[in-house]
């Protein structure tokens, strides 16, 4: 059971096992179960990889994910996500983004995801709708992702600062979003963050707490840091197919938000202010 399950914990199936079976005498304890099962699966178990010069065993990884493998210069950013997250990333007009590095294990630095809001009738939810594993987190490592989604990718690198690849080795373009290009400028106006693009005025949502406590859950459920690169692939993939049950709940109306009463109330006097602003009986 242990081989068949190479990213399950092998100390649960041993706990699974004793619970599901009958005690007999001299019974190994749980944890000689789990250990013994670990080394009997080892060479089943694709290692984690020691550099960023690795081919990606896709046969190791869920099969609904679709990947981009990102060069930035001399570091490597794996992009990955279902169809099912791409389709709602590209009818979301808000973006929601952070980062964790406590699963995230070298030579890889951290997990970044992107989120956003899933809305059917008067339903809200927010869910993870791509992951990136990156392998640093200058500002041209970010361009280089967000870039994936704004064009297809060169994929010999000729003409763009990065190649991807999917498995079937075509590029693909996840969506429309604005070009992270930087221009140089300083100001305000700007090509590249334009005040519409980052503004919270009259906004309900103002902060990315939601990906916070996405993270805080997930660095719960990986039980330990640094994950082998093929776990913590299969943990996303648990991850992101728990996105379309969420959205049949919303179809159902069966999932509540929570909302704070703290924060209900700071938020009515935001836009009472707000208000007041329309109106110009108050200046900024």
């Amino acid at each position: 059971m242990a081989r068949d399950n190479p990213f399950q914990s092998a100390y649960a199936i041993a706990e699974t096992l004793l619970h599901d079976t009958q005690r007999v005498p001299n019974q190994r304890p749980n944890e000689y179960l789990g250990r013994n099962a670990n080394n009997h699966r080892q060479r089943s178990r694709p290692k984690h990889p020691t550099d960023l010069d690795f081919d990606l065993l896709t046969q190791h990884a869920p099969e609904e994910f679709e990947f981009a493998d990102i060069r930035a210069g001399t570091r490597r950013h794996l992009l990955f996500y279902t169809k099912q997250q791409a389709h709602l990333l590209s009818k979301a007009r808000r973006w929601f983004v952070d980062a964790t590095f406590k699963v995230a294990k070298a030579p890889f630095t951290q997990l970044w995801s992107i989120h956003a809001f899933a809305r059917v009738d008067d339903q809200l939810k927010q869910l993870p709708l791509a992951f990136a594993l990156m392998s640093g987190k200058r500002r041209y490592d970010y361009q280089c992702v967000l870039m994936i989604q704004h064009r297809p990718c060169d994929a010999q690198g000729e003409d763009t600062a990065h190649a991807c690849r999917t498995r079937g080795g075509r590029p693909r373009q996840m969506g429309s979003a604005v070009s992270v290009r930087t221009s140089g400028t300083q100001g305000l106006e700007t090509p590249t963050w334009p005040p519409a693009s980052w503004s919270v005025f009259y906004r309900t949502i103002r902060t990315n707490n939601d990906v916070e406590g996405w993270h805080h859950h997930l660095n719960t459920k990986a039980t330990r840091g640094q994950l082998n690169m093929y776990l913590l692939l299969n943990l996303l993939g648990a991850e992101a197919s728990l996105v379309d049950i969420n959205m049949i709940l919303l179809r159902e109306s069966a999932v509540v938000r929570r909302h704070r009463s703290a924060a209900r109330t700071t938020t009515a006097r935001l836009f009472r202010m707000w208000d007041r602003l329309i109106a110009h009986e108050k200046t900024p």
